[in-house]
């Protein structure tokens, strides 16, 4: 349960300012990067802090370093973002995609199907456990709610319903590859267990 009251309060521009106070280790620097106010920056920060219990980048110098807490975000927060890419990304493609988004999980690795102009590079090396991460936050997300987001984008009216709930479909497919991964997972170790035990 605590977890998920953990979840509940994280959304995915936390993760952006996250990773990016991370690599740019300056408040300042990642408030120019992300077109914030350094103190909206800094605010973001307090607030990853508390729900951290670490510090995540402390003063070093005239600069800032990461704490091992936080180095050890840097690259799940960065994967998360690509997948959240992979999902908004080219909607205007959508059409002339196939329906499957996911294809397989493999080796802890979920393999997508779709391969945009913008998305080739983004689509790989995206972990089991970051993708399930991010359906946690993206099944939130109500169709309506997409479809505001793309009507502020600039997407036509009926774009954004008919974009919204393609969205929505994948976030649903990312959500049944994580399920269908774990639940192998899951009879794998039985069997095993079984075998073991026998």
């Amino acid at each position: 349960m605590r977890d998920q009251a953990l979840f509940d309060k994280i959304d995915l521009h936390l993760i952006r300012v996250l990773h990016t106070v991370l690599t740019e280790r300056s408040v300042s620097k990642a408030a120019m990067k992300l077109g914030m106010y350094q103190p909206a920056v800094s605010a973001s920060l307090k607030r990853l802090r508390e729900l951290a219990g670490d510090p995540l980048v402390v003063r070093s110098g005239a600069g800032m370093v990461p704490t091992d807490a936080g180095l050890r975000m840097i690259e799940p927060s960065a994967s998360i973002l690509r997948a959240a890419e992979m999902l908004f990304s080219e909607a205007r493609g959508f059409e002339a995609q196939t329906a499957t988004f996911v294809t397989d999980v493999r080796d802890g690795f979920v393999c997508f199907a779709y391969q945009g102009q913008r998305t080739a590079e983004i689509a790989r090396d995206i972990t089991l456990e970051h993708a399930a991460w991010f359906y946690d936050i993206g099944r939130r997300l109500s169709e309506p709610a997409l479809r505001d987001g793309l009507l502020a984008c600039g997407a036509t009216p009926e774009e954004a319903t008919r974009f919204a709930r393609a969205l929505r479909d994948r976030i649903r497919q990312i959500g049944e590859a994580c399920g269908e991964a774990t639940r192998a997972t899951r009879d794998t170790e039985t069997v095993g267990h079984e075998a073991h035990k026998g």
